[in-house]
């Protein structure tokens, strides 16, 4: 899967330089879906994810979140993006799919967390087959993530649900289905 990550603020896919020379910075929270029916699929996720992480670049940062009977932050927000990396490479599928509580604990990693920048653009990428074990509890989450600020990306592996991931998407737009 070749990934480019490219982040517009206003979504109008418009390059607009501000003049101060300064960049406004970017933390991405990859959620990543290690449920047992992610078997078939968990190399391809694997490999997007280390994708998206090959295209940040500080200040930039970037943390890892895993998701199966329940959630985990694998990796906190950094920019040692070999950290992340390695962090995503450790993935096995095994388990359940609460992807209400790995959307969960990005929303607090990117809002709260230790490293988390109070004025950073706020993204979210939920790679995934998109079959939640409690799909109330995964828009719930999705949701109040979007309430927060944060732009929610979904990425569609296997068959997945995707009616579900374009609404848990900050918008249709947003949802993205990975070549098989």
């Amino acid at each position: 899967i070749d990934v480019t990550v490219w982040h517009d603020e206003d979504c109008d896919n418009v390059y607009e330089p501000t003049g101060t020379g300064q960049q406004q910075e970017l933390e991405v929270a990859l959620v990543s879906d290690t449920s047992g029916s992610m078997s078939q699929e968990i190399g391809d996720l694997k490999a997007a994810a280390n994708g998206f992480v090959d295209n940040l670049s500080s200040p930039d940062e970037a943390a890892a979140i895993s998701f199966s009977n329940g959630s985990s932050l694998d990796q906190e927000l950094t920019t040692t993006y070999q950290d992340v990396k390695d962090a995503i490479d450790q993935y096995v599928a095994s388990g359940g799919t609460d992807m209400g509580a790995g959307i969960s604990t990005a929303t607090t990693e990117l809002t709260s967390g230790t490293n988390a920048t109070a004025g950073a653009s706020k993204v979210m990428i939920v790679l995934t087959d998109g079959q939640p074990s409690n799909t109330s509890a995964a828009t719930a989450a999705a949701t109040a993530a979007k309430n927060a600020g944060i732009r929610i990306f979904t990425i569609a592996l296997g068959s997945a649900n995707t009616s579900l991931l374009q609404s848990l998407a900050s918008s249709p737009d947003d949802a993205f289905v990975a070549p098989d």
